[in-house]
């Protein structure tokens, strides 16, 4: 977990229903993305729903500057698969054993790509017994790898209605979903969705600060923050702990830049 996670994750006592429900009323769709900047809780929003809703999943988060080509990204998703509680007694042998026959030449050849796809999903299919979630988050680690775009496809087209993907990203995707839009099996969330509105602002200052805000003070944050939900949490921390001017009088301290300029950006 990063800073930004550990500021973001103290709004879990807010329940955001409203995102929640989004997200509930579109399960059945084929390809889940969340895309917005830094410290709009994208990888608390997926771990807490995922884990809340009790469905079968996998995280994989893609570690920062991985430079991965499709073999070693190929290998991490199988050994993070392997490593899940939700998928016990998958060890893609026959995967592992096509990988080790591959040239790393071949990295940009659909037909690895297909052949890839086609073996993992035949070794983790058949041990599905309902819906499977595999969550990509951080996708934006990835450089915009050529490849990655097919086996988004690949994945997807190749897979049953039992396997959805989710897809989490600080920066839009490197390739467009254009096809499964047109057939409504893509739901996507933006930085419109994520960000705080004012019954989230009131709830997060009351539930987690004991800071009851007028409508002036709370259409100030969320006119000055927009939403931001790394930011309101330092705000008001740092506020809770001032001599209680008025919201809209009190100044962002140095401590609160700092954070925004060596954590966030």
């Amino acid at each position: 977990m990063n800073d930004t996670d550990s500021i973001s994750i103290q709004s879990k006592g807010i329940v955001r229903t409203r995102l929640h429900e989004k997200v509930y009323g579109n399960l059945e769709k084929k390809i889940i993305t969340i895309v917005a900047p830094a410290g709009y809780g994208k990888s608390t929003l997926l771990s807490q729903f995922l884990c809340e809703s009790k469905k079968n999943h996998a995280i994989i988060r893609i570690p920062e500057a991985s430079n991965f080509i499709f073999q070693s990204f190929i290998k991490y998703f199988i050994n993070s698969l392997s490593n899940c509680e939700h998928c016990s007694g998958l060890v893609f042998q026959k995967t592992k054993e096509f990988l080790a026959g591959s040239q790393s030449g071949d990295s940009d050849k659909t037909d690895l790509i297909i052949d890839s796809v086609q073996i993992i999903l035949s070794e983790m299919e058949p041990k599905l017994n309902s819906a499977f979630y595999t969550a990509f988050d951080d996708i934006q680690y990835l450089n915009n790898p050529e490849w990655l775009e097919d086996f988004i496809k690949y994945f997807c087209d190749f897979s049953g209605v039992r396997i959805k993907l989710i897809l989490s990203s600080r920066s839009e995707l490197p390739f467009n979903l254009i096809g499964f839009k047109s057939k409504r099996e893509l739901f996507s969330m933006t930085i419109s969705d994520l960000k705080f509105d004012l019954r989230e602002i009131e709830e997060l200052a009351v539930g987690i600060y004991d800071i009851k805000l007028s409508d002036k003070e709370l259409n100030f944050l969320n006119k000055k923050f927009e939403g931001w939900i790394t930011g309101l949490p330092l705000f008001l921390q740092e506020y809770d702990s001032s001599n209680k001017a008025g919201v809209d009088d009190h100044k962002i301290t140095d401590f609160v830049y700092e954070y925004f300029a060596e954590i966030v950006f």
